[in-house]
């Protein structure tokens, strides 16, 4: 039986309704805020059915639609050709097949990034100009005041066809308002844009790439003009704004931009650079700029007629004077007022920054007093919240801010409490009906904290049963065994007793998959199961109890079965950061998957454990190298007392250690520098600094005070070790760690008291020391390197991959391997080049064996004669094997009896024939 998503069935009933005449449109008043109609866009999947556009062609009669946020589709197209529109806002076009010109690509020169540097999609350009004609009938055509096309917020940005401003001037004739952010806009396209456009009152070009914004002035008529994340040369780039004598609201803001120095964000630099004024600007927009000293005064130099000032971000603002409105972030009610001015706005990026900045702001929230902060805070994001009600961005956004609200429930009235549960819970069931949001799913794990939480939901009217079948889907959403679900599970446990539900309810629940995700858990964490045969499908049809109680905790022995399931990255955690259950964890059997580790970094399964030295320069004095090995989880060198970067104890082999380097093969403590380097970086610096005094040069400031920095950063050891100057950073120890595919990491910074190799090993000791059981390494890859493990450990490994000498690797192993370990299950050796190589008894011993690599120095033949193993793969190396040997080598499988399944994979030299080398062969 397919279940469909409720917005599917409501959409259905209403269709049907209007159609049949029992249910009447004008009961619904359709326009971009409405519900019904934001249900509708979420149908425009292709996989729903298209007889409710059919039918509801030529019912709606709607003259604006905002369709941002969502798929644009040939249903949707359908049911805009049929209104007569005035105002448009189309969503994403990533499924726009039919209007993509595939085979070709754009012709832009620039490989083009957006605003987070992530590489624009330039093959398969869209056709837009085709798309707005098809959405557009004559009547809309000639209407059409407004048009948004933005790139949506964490959209692969399409390319559109060149050229495709000048068509769509003729098309829209009377188009007054103009939105094109984050799409890239060529300069003669833009040059189009400013002369055949006439009437355009409004004007978005935040993010288009333009260098140059020549030519604007000939848009007289525009009073609102939007130009952020615009990388101008220079200001003279952009004095020509000051020549629209109707300008009323000019918007700088960066939001959304990348944060890091590669973007300087200096537009407002190089407005106040501009020695004109805006007579009639009354609205300025600063967000998220670099802000020079004294800039206030200057502003309102600029702009005698100012009234508001928006100025968010992370900088705090002094200067602000009261005699204008000011929109900023500095404190909670300042984030709350903002966030109500931009919701106004409909500016969907800004509210999206203002949730990371309130999320922090949040996150510090102590005092008592600030109660009416939060309940206007609450009051706000509810308002958002209803307003964007199909918006997947807001709605991820926001959830994580509710929570954090309910965390502060103490401070917050119950309407207040009552409203926000609400929320929630449509969220939940927003995304659980839209599965491919999928990455929404790790915050199902801090709802259901809160939601489970007596405390704050005791004497509320509200019934947080509305919950439980929502904490049934959760579970059921795969049956991996996945931390997110565990407070659903204890919810489930704590409520299960009370709540009533009908059999239909129950039907909507895949329990083949929720009882699969329990069992991952641990077969003892469920009590009872009643099972009864539905159409041959065993469906369960109630648990009576789940032993998980989020409040009481688990008993010794139960705790022990529970870690033998849980995750390996998320034991190791918990182990470290809670002293009581250290024994149980010691005491069960660790099995990790994937174990590889490096000089200073080691991965466990998908995550990595990275240590690195930080170093901390006063604020805007860090050379920009050094800005960049801080951004990437710090130098791998530790530092000595001059300033110099060295290896450390990178050569000490420690109690424990195991070292699988080749012979000889060393870190050279100190890199040497070569003769003359103090003279010839010295020489450097003095051109950097003549450069930069230099009027007419042609390097930018910040680019040669960058390259300044860096020069005296490579002298510094030097002159502090000949003059006894004291280095001028603190180093902190750096502990970074992240998910391969996941770009959220965990970074941890201690005083710089251990090197980097002995805090490494005092991870190590942490996770595997003092084990009553060998640790089980599935696989185990590394290269030649030392592996910093703690004394006494006893691993257990299934399989061996290695680019070091294999010899040297199995001796260097049998000091910690435990017995069980062989034979082992496979080994992996990269660039073998001698037969030794290939007689040790655990290589001959392994089930299975691969080898990667060039081995032109190595008789194969007699390799393979020699080697026991069942099956072996020789993979892209150069084997010279002759039908005579490997007769021979058939000849001695034959006579030592090899069992079925045994097997030889290698390959063979282009100078031999194939089929004759067959047939030799078997002859």
């Amino acid at each position: 039986m397919q279940i469909l998503p409720l917005q599917v069935l409501v959409s259905n009933f209403i269709a049907k309704g209007i159609v049949d005449g029992t249910l009447h449109s004008t009961r619904f008043p359709f326009n971009p805020n409405c519900y019904v109609l934001t249900e509708l866009y979420r149908l425009t999947l292709p996989t729903y059915e298209p007889e409710i556009y059919t039918k509801l062609l030529h019912t709606f009669n709607f003259s604006t639609a905002n369709h941002q946020g969502f798929w644009i589709c040939r249903n949707m197209i359908q049911l805009f050709q049929n209104q007569n529109l005035t105002s448009l806002a189309l969503g994403r076009f990533s499924w726009c097949q039919a209007y993509m010109r595939k085979g070709t690509r754009s012709r832009c020169v620039a490989v083009f990034e957006d605003l987070e540097h992530k590489a624009m999609d330039l093959s398969n350009p869209i056709d837009i100009v085709a798309i707005l004609g098809d959405c557009l009938n004559n009547d809309s055509r000639k209407d059409l005041v407004s048009l948004s096309i933005d790139t949506e917020v964490h959209e692969t940005t399409k390319m559109f066809l060149p050229n495709w401003i000048a068509p769509l001037a003729k098309m829209l004739p009377k188009l007054q308002s103009l939105s094109i952010s984050g799409r890239v806009l060529e300069q003669n396209d833009f040059q189009a844009l400013c002369s055949g456009f006439p009437h355009l009152q409004k004007l978005n070009i935040n993010g288009t790439r333009l260098t140059n914004l020549s030519g604007i002035f000939q848009l007289r008529s525009l009073e609102v003009l939007s130009i952020g994340n615009l990388k101008l040369g220079s200001a003279h780039d952009l004095v020509d704004i000051f020549n629209l004598p109707n300008l009323k609201v000019l918007s700088l803001s960066c939001e959304g931009s990348c944060r890091e120095p590669c973007c300087p964000r200096d537009l407002l630099f190089q407005f106040l650079e501009c020695d004109r004024v805006m007579p009639e600007l009354v609205y300025l927009d600063v967000s998220f700029n670099g802000l020079p000293t004294h800039w206030m005064g200057k502003v309102m130099d600029r702009c005698p007629k100012l009234e508001v000032l928006s100025v968010i971000g992370p900088i705090t603002v002094t200067d602000l004077t009261s005699a204008i409105e000011i929109f900023s972030s500095h404190n909670l009610p300042s984030i709350t007022k903002a966030l109500r001015h931009y919701m106004l706005l409909h500016n969907r990026p800004m509210l999206l920054e203002l949730f990371k900045i309130l999320m922090e702001v949040l996150d510090n929230v102590m005092d008592l007093t600030a109660g009416r902060d939060l309940q206007d805070c609450s009051e706000a994001l509810c308002e958002i919240h209803h307003k964007y009600q199909g918006d997947y961005t807001i709605l991820d956004g926001s959830a994580p801010i509710l929570v954090m609200l309910m965390r502060h429930h103490q401070l917050l009235e119950p309407l207040h409490k009552i409203d926000i549960l609400n929320c929630l819970f449509y969220t939940c069931n927003f995304f659980l009906d839209n599965p491919y949001f999928n990455a929404f799913y790790s915050k199902f794990e801090s709802i259901f904290q809160v939601v489970d939480n007596p405390n704050i939901t005791k004497n509320l009217k509200f019934n947080i049963q509305k919950f439980y079948l929502v904490a049934f889907r959760v579970i059921g959403l795969s049956i991996e065994e996945e931390s997110w679900k565990i407070p659903c599970i204890g919810f489930l446990h704590n409520i299960l007793n009370t709540v009533e539900t009908t059999e239909a309810e129950r039907e909507g629940i895949d329990w083949r998959t929720v009882v699969g995700s329990l069992k991952k858990f641990g077969k003892r964490h469920i009590q009872h199961l009643e099972l009864w045969q539905v159409e041959d499908i065993n469906k369960i049809a109630f648990i009576d109890r789940i032993r998980i109680n989020s409040n009481r905790p688990l008993s010794y022995d139960s705790f022990k079965k529970v870690l033998i399931y849980m995750n390996a990255n998320l034991r190791l955690r918990l182990a470290t950061q809670c002293p009581s259950i250290r024994s149980a964890e010691k005491a069960v059997p660790l099995k990790i998957k994937f174990f590889q580790p490096i000089r200073n970094c080691m991965f466990i399964n998908d995550t990595i454990y990275h240590f690195g030295v930080y170093k901390k320069y006063p604020k805007s004095e860090c050379p920009p190298r050094v800005i960049v090995t801080n951004k990437t989880d710090g130098s791998s060198r530790d530092v000595d007392e001059f300033g110099f970067d060295y290896w450390g104890d990178a050569n000490a082999v420690t109690e424990g250690d195991v070292d699988v380097r080749n012979p000889g093969e060393q870190e050279e403590e100190y890199p040497e520098k070569p003769d003359g380097f103090v003279e010839q970086e010295e020489n450097k610096l003095k051109d950097l600094q003549a450069r930069l005094a230099d009027p007419y040069s042609n390097e930018s400031e910040p680019n040669s005070k960058g390259d300044i920095r860096d020069s005296l950063a490579s002298l510094q050891p030097f002159y502090s070790r000949r003059d006894g100057l004291k280095v001028p950073f603190k180093c902190f120890l750096m502990l970074t760690v992240k998910h391969e595919n996941n770009e959220e990491k965990r970074v941890e910074f201690v005083v710089y008291r251990k090197k980097v190799q002995e805090a490494y090993k005092y991870l190590s000791c942490k996770f595997f020391g003092n084990r009553l059981h060998p640790v089980t390494f599935k696989k185990m890859s590394f290269e030649p390197t030392i592996i910093r493990f703690p004394p006494e450990l006893k691993i257990r490994i299934r399989g061996l991959y290695t680019c070091a000498d294999m010899n040297v690797v199995l001796d260097a192993m049998e000091a910690c391997a435990d017995l069980a370990s062989y034979p082992l299950e496979k080994i992996v050796g990269l660039y073998p080049k001698k037969e030794k190589h290939f007689y040790h008894k655990h290589i001959k011993s392994a089930k299975c064996l691969n080898i990667y690599g060039c081995g032109e120095q190595v008789d194969w033949a007699q390799v393979y004669i020699n080697l026991g193993n069942q099956k072996i793969h020789n993979c892209l190396s150069h084997t010279d094997i002759t039908t005579t040997e490997c007769n021979e080598l058939i000849k001695k499988w034959i006579v030592d009896e090899k069992p079925v399944g045994t097997c030889l994979s290698f390959s063979i030299d282009h100078k031999y024939h194939l089929p004759s080398y067959y047939e030799r062969i078997y002859c």
